[in-house]
């Protein structure tokens, strides 16, 4: 009963603070969609027969669509009768393609529907890629090269390296491993005299609470947190705790893992969410990349590196449900740089491992919209679909929250001001 009470409440707090639009909205929209299903994933709902205003890149209106089927405005109107309109999706761990190949990636995010990308591989030219172009693309988060354990950082260097960071204009200090404790110490004080967050993998090297308590962002993979596991389940929970306390991110990856560790057949993976989108000339070359690791490795090593997996997943699972059912955030992320890995379609089949570790429809888009938007302090910006927020929005063919691999179906994209058809997004691709 006081969950359909905080529902109700909800709902009627986001009627009473979105909704509502006059005459001259309307006719000064850009851009309008009608009869639309709207997901605003502020709260688990479906708000179905809405009218959505845009203008300038931003919502301006969405109400009830009770209007006449001819509005006064020379706004473009988008039909949305039995189409979902939600907010675009985030990939928060991808590693950009050689420059020549961004464009067709960018493009291929925005044809799934991922309308941010969060960098984990960054080079001094991918601050270029944030510049104009004739063409649209994701909104960008940009890590630094990935720091490792065989650069020492003084208080000196450690100071150097964030300082000059911040200024190139990275958005984060990417940590593949760490030298020693003092040098993730220096790390740590000078991203906060800079405020230039820290995020990267588990640092096994570091003493687990004081890792946790040290301001680091977001773990990658999971990390620590199987290892917590198989101490128990009190210290497991503790150290769970500790990292909500400090609101620490996670990003599983899981799918990054079912295809290194061979999880999943060949002719399964040929059928993986993009596949029709990918020129057969790629689709060759992951063919034969495929048969040739498997031969060099032999029978008997893929059957063994197949079946750590299958039972390392069962305890990713397992522990992804937990810190879920604790309220840990968890942001979506891919880490796409195996074959048979879709760029932006990737996280369609990352959800859908988030599905079979049981967490519900709304809790995995939560962790692509909402989740990502918080973490980067810019939820007023986007991560939820309401009235004053930058209309960063994919319009789709069926409702992921009754089905999840509804995400799939695209319909179009609106990002950048501008709105997108599927149709004119690959017809923009070389």
């Amino acid at each position: 009963m006081l969950k359909k009470l905080l529902t109700l409440f909800l709902i009627l707090s986001f009627l009473t603070n979105s909704f509502g639009q006059s005459k001259s909205e309307i006719s000064q929209a850009e851009y309008v969609f009608r009869h639309v299903n709207v997901l605003p994933i502020s709260s688990e709902t479906t708000l179905k027969n809405q009218i959505v205003g845009i203008q300038n890149g931003k919502i301006t209106f969405i109400s009830n669509d009770n209007f006449p089927e001819k509005l006064k405005t020379k706004a473009q109107i988008i039909q949305g009768k039995d189409k979902y309109l939600m907010p675009g999706m985030a990939d928060m761990h991808c590693h950009f393609p050689e420059k020549k190949e961004i464009k067709n990636y960018f493009l291929m995010n925005l044809l799934a529907g991922v309308t941010h990308l969060r960098s984990m591989r960054g080079e001094l030219k991918h601050l270029g890629y944030r510049n104009p172009s004739d063409y649209p693309k994701p909104y960008l988060q940009l890590s630094t090269k990935g720091l490792t354990k065989d650069l020492t950082l003084t208080e000196k260097s450690a100071d150097s390296l964030v300082k000059i960071s911040k200024e190139q204009g990275f958005d984060l200090v990417k940590v593949l491993s760490i030298k020693d404790s003092a040098s993730f110490f220096n790390l740590m004080t000078a991203s906060k005299k800079y405020q230039l967050p820290v995020a990267g993998h588990y640092l096994n090297n570091v003493r687990g609470r004081y890792f946790l308590k040290s301001g680091y962002e977001t773990i990658e993979h999971l990390g620590g947190l199987v290892e917590f596991q198989k101490l128990g389940d009190s210290t497991f929970n503790a150290m769970a705790d500790l990292a909500k306390r400090n609101n620490i991110y996670h990003c599983p990856t899981l799918d990054w893992y079912q295809i290194a560790y061979f999880l999943l057949p060949e002719e399964t993976m040929k059928k993986r969410a993009g596949m029709e989108y990918v020129a057969d000339s790629v689709k060759m070359k992951w063919a034969k990349t495929l048969q040739e690791d498997t031969q060099k490795m032999g029978e008997a090593d893929v059957k063994k590196y197949h079946d750590y997996y299958e039972n390392l997943q069962k305890k990713h699972f397992e522990v992804l449900k937990k810190i879920n059912d604790k309220g840990i955030n968890i942001i979506a992320g891919v880490d796409a740089s195996e074959i048979y890995s879709v760029p932006g379609f990737a996280i369609i089949e990352e959800m859908k491992l988030y599905r079979n570790a049981g967490l519900s429809n709304y809790d995995i888009l939560k962790t692509a919209t909402i989740n990502p938007a918080k973490y980067a302090k810019n939820e007023a910006s986007f991560g939820t679909l309401e009235k004053g927020k930058t209309a960063d929005l994919i319009l789709l063919e069926g409702n992921p929250l009754e089905n999840i691999e509804a995400i799939s179906k695209v319909n179009g994209v609106f990002v950048n001001q501008k709105f997108y058809l599927k149709e004119e997004v690959l017809k923009m691709m070389q």
